[in-house]
């Protein structure tokens, strides 16, 4: 009698036991699934508050640049509209610099809420529809391709965008791209820098160049002009007469004060004669890059193509010519976003 209760105790307790493992898992699996969902709140709260945030920026970048003037220095944000009182006695604006302006050259400011953006003159590009070859190619070899890559690669491009069927020298045409099962040539203008990659030899497998690079540094807007204004730096590398340190000299020069004149920078510079500089400008074009995004957010950035159409009767003073997101391309560049841009004056009244 001693021994079956002895075995029946231990019976007892082999349950408790496993009915407080029971309850343990229940209550680890509910705390688990309590903080999962938070955490999954909190990332879906986040991101709506960056969609508002981006919205809020993009409307308002729109508008200003829809309705404020530009000059050489960028879009104003002083309320000066263009008053066609201004023109001068050959119909021309006065561009000069009025110093309240958000610069053109992808210099980072602070939007709404926890969003930055940053604005790109597209003249400020080399551009791969009408830009030279030589520019193309010496971009390429500051990216580690080698000289017989580069002509092909430009052969190949000019291929893809010229009416006729005639063979470059390195390049291809229809049959070529049949042989690969891909879709080309276009026969007509690039219409985004991304559909480079859909040009023979430019694929991300062949030309491991990633696609941020690509939007930074190319444009496909119908202007073959370059602004001296806005290029970056490693753009101004390219040009012809501009070495490395004249490029970033350039570069030091504009932070201070936007150049208004080919012969200003000329005597800045000292060792650049005047007419290598005639060839470029100092105004921006009616096309410009947004790229709208959130430090530290480990997302996507929005880009937005804006054609600015303020001086043409009738119709949206703007148009979006295209849109995409991309992703980071590294943890690097989220762990350089973590470093807060300075509220530079000229945005700070925008969102206030």
């Amino acid at each position: 009698m001693v021994a079956f209760h002895s075995k029946e105790k231990g019976f007892l307790l082999v349950v408790v036991l496993w009915l407080l493992l029971t309850g343990v898992l229940i209550v680890s699996y509910l705390s688990s699934w309590v903080t999962n969902a938070l955490e999954q709140r909190f990332v879906e709260a986040e991101r709506t508050q960056f969609v508002v945030d981006a919205h809020t920026t993009r409307s308002a970048l729109l508008y200003l640049l829809s309705t404020e003037r530009m000059t050489v220095a960028g879009v104003s944000t002083g309320f000066t509209p263009l008053d066609r009182s201004e023109m001068d006695g050959e119909g021309n604006w006065d561009t000069s610099a009025l110093g309240n302006e958000i610069r053109l050259d992808n210099r980072v400011y602070k939007g709404a809420g926890d969003v930055v953006f940053s604005l790109q003159d597209q003249r400020g590009l080399i551009n791969i529809n009408y830009g030279s070859d030589a520019l193309i190619e010496s971009f390429l070899g500051a990216h580690n391709i080698d000289f017989e890559q580069r002509n092909a690669l430009v052969d190949k491009l000019r291929d893809y965008i010229d009416e006729d069927e005639l063979y470059r020298l390195n390049g291809a045409e229809a049959a070529q791209y049949r042989q690969q099962g891909k879709p080309g040539p276009r026969n007509s203008e690039l219409l985004s820098t991304l559909e480079l990659r859909n040009v023979l030899g430019w694929s991300q497998e062949e030309l491991p160049i990633p696609d941020r690079i690509f939007m930074t540094f190319f444009s496909t807007v119908r202007n073959a002009q370059l602004n001296l204004n806005t290029a970056p730096e490693e753009v101004l590398q390219t040009l012809p007469g501009v070495s490395v340190k004249n490029a970033r000299k350039i570069v030091e020069l504009r932070q201070q004060k936007a150049f208004e004149s080919r012969t200003m920078l000329a005597s800045q510079l000292g060792d650049i004669p005047a007419e290598v500089l005639d060839a470029y400008v100092l105004f921006p074009s009616p096309y410009v890059g947004m790229t709208i995004w959130q430090p530290g957010y480990e997302g996507m950035r929005e880009y937005f193509g804006i054609k600015l159409k303020s001086l043409e009767p009738g119709g949206k003073p703007w148009s979006i010519t295209e849109s995409f997101r991309f992703p980071y391309e590294k943890a690097s560049d989220v762990g350089q976003d973590k470093k807060r841009p300075a509220v530079l004056s000229a945005a700070q009244a925008l969102f206030n």
